[in-house]
């Protein structure tokens, strides 16, 4: 019996001594594997990293404060792509421009490598490339010019321009000037009129845009767009005019046609009633683009302005057609004196006679009314 017990006891011991020494064989095993491999040594991250926006490209730019990085590998597109940035142990600012992107945002991870060949954990930053759809958005916006008038006196061309475009550096206007050379005038966002002093021909706009961030960024031109020169039809004379009536002389109807806007031709004010009339004879056949209009100046105060219009023209003052519309007129004032309205014609013609019928005033309705001056004008290109 004592020795089948001693058996056992020394069965017991043995199976222990087995237990313990794989315990301790599964213990050594982590730290004998960096025995093996030897230790996990990292180089010196970048210390920023910025991206700017670009077309179809994206500049990486980084800082390194220490001069202990041979290169800089941006990894992109999941790590499938990589450029590299030559850095040879510098301290400084470092960059590189990816070109041939794609329109959308990316995730650039940035990993040094030092002299000798270690690398660093990422830095992870995001940037984007613009492309056509964008592009193609922005240039699709245009500044509007509002007129582009010839003067017969200075022969230069005024043009006015309407509400700046968001995001605009400014526009440009090529023409041929009077040395019969191209020419191009830019002009800043803030312009609201431009004056050509050497204008012969042609005139088209475009409008730029800057797109892009730092050194990405690029100014791009929408299509250019002709626009047309109008020149009013001087001088007016063997011009005639007649009304439906006049108050006193000297506002008759020739009043409308004396190129002096302080001095109307007024409709008669003893009871008289709407609608009220006057003709323009301009003793041969003319083309018309459009209406001269210079509402009465000498005094704005009688508050019984044209406010609906129609104007119609013929070459027998028999059969008329209508050509314009006006509807609400601009309210005049002292300022308004050297600039008359210029009222395109939705049915531009060639006719002799131009009637303009009044059927209502503002901004008080009364039986009478007055225009300050009245022309034409054609457009020249």
């Amino acid at each position: 019996m004592k020795k089948y017990i001693k058996y056992i006891r020394q069965m017991a011991y043995g199976s222990a001594l087995c237990v313990a020494l794989w315990a301790c064989s599964k213990m050594n095993e982590l730290s004998d594997r960096f025995l093996n491999t030897g230790e996990a040594v990292y180089a010196a991250k970048v210390d920023s990293v910025l991206t700017y926006t670009g077309y179809k490209k994206v500049e990486v730019k980084t800082y390194i404060s220490i001069g202990r990085i041979d290169t800089v590998k941006v990894y992109y597109n999941d790590y499938q792509d990589c450029v590299d940035i030559p850095v040879n142990n510098r301290s400084g600012v470092f960059s590189k421009v990816i070109e041939g992107l794609d329109e959308r945002a990316y995730i650039f991870n940035v990993v040094s490598v030092d002299s000798y060949g270690n690398k660093s954990l990422p830095v992870e930053v995001q940037g984007i490339a613009f492309g056509d759809d964008r592009l193609n958005l922005i240039k699709s916006i245009s500044r509007n010019i509002v007129s582009a008038i010839y003067d017969n006196t200075t022969n230069e061309v005024t043009v006015k321009w309407g509400g700046a475009v968001e995001n605009s550096s400014g526009c440009l206007l090529t023409y041929t000037n009077t040395s019969d050379q191209p020419d191009t005038l830019t002009v800043p966002p803030s312009e609201t009129v431009t004056v050509i002093p050497d204008w012969k021909s042609g005139l088209r706009s475009s409008t730029q845009f800057v797109v892009g961030e730092g050194n990405m960024a690029e100014t791009f031109s929408t299509e250019p767009v002709s626009q047309g020169v109008y020149k009013e039809v001087l001088p007016k004379t063997g011009w005639s005019a007649e009304a439906s009536s006049f108050h006193d002389s000297p506002r008759q109807s020739s009043a409308a046609i004396d190129n002096n806007p302080m001095q109307p031709w007024h409709s008669s004010a003893g009871g008289q009633s709407m609608p009220q009339w006057i003709i323009l004879n301009f003793n041969n056949a003319v083309q018309i683009d459009g209406i001269v209009f210079q509402q009465r100046i000498d005094d704005i105060n009688d508050r019984a302005f044209p406010y609906r219009i129609k104007w119609e023209a013929s070459n027998d003052k028999s059969n008329w057609t209508t050509i314009l519309e006006s509807l609400g007129l601009e309210y005049p004032t002292v300022k308004d004196v050297p600039n008359p309205l210029w009222l395109p014609c939705t049915t531009p013609t060639t006719a002799q006679y131009l009637r303009c019928t009044i059927s209502e005033t503002w901004p008080v309705s009364r039986g009478y009314t007055y225009i300050g001056e009245l022309g034409i004008y054609q457009i020249l290109e």
